[in-house]
């Protein structure tokens, strides 16, 4: 299939992530990555955007769910952290703390850069797409079945 090539702007609202992977060989190889960091006027339009009273309580509900749901279906297994929460040593030591004896570790550990997690995982679905192959887990999404995620067009 080749390489392809995965952009996305993650929630650390600082950047365009860009990846190019080759999906070809195993396991995958990341053969470029670069950020192209928003404008300073711009990121902090976008953070206002975000802004709201409530961010610290929902951040907690939101540990306090991950480290449940860790403890409930995955006793004892590693959870790996990617995006701008990676680089929140706060969220991290609330995730450890609530998850243990889960590890919490980011997926630096794993060899892939955190800031590239979802551009890998979006080529991924592309190249599913185009493939003509099913991305969805019935399981895991509630579909009655496997799907084909996305559309292709092409302009002529």
């Amino acid at each position: 299939m080749g390489l392809y090539l995965g952009l996305m702007s993650d929630t650390s609202m600082d950047a365009i992530d860009a990846v190019l992977v080759d999906f070809d060989v195993t396991p995958l190889s990341i053969v470029a990555t670069n950020a192209t960091a928003f404008e300073p006027a711009l990121r902090s339009r976008i953070a206002s955007l975000m802004e709201f009273a409530e961010r610290v309580s929902l951040d907690e509900i939101g540990q306090i769910d991950v480290a449940a749901a860790a403890r409930r279906y995955a006793p004892g297994a590693a959870l790996y952290v990617c995006g701008g929460g990676a680089r929140n040593a706060m969220l991290l030591a609330a995730l450890a703390r609530l998850a243990s004896p889960n590890r919490v570790a980011t997926t630096a550990a794993l060899g892939l850069d955190p800031d590239y997690v979802e551009a890998v995982a979006f080529t991924w679905f592309s190249r599913r797409t185009l493939a003509g192959l099913p991305s969805s887990a019935g399981r895991v999404t509630g579909a009655e079945g496997a799907r084909i995620l996305g559309g292709v067009y092409r302009h002529a």
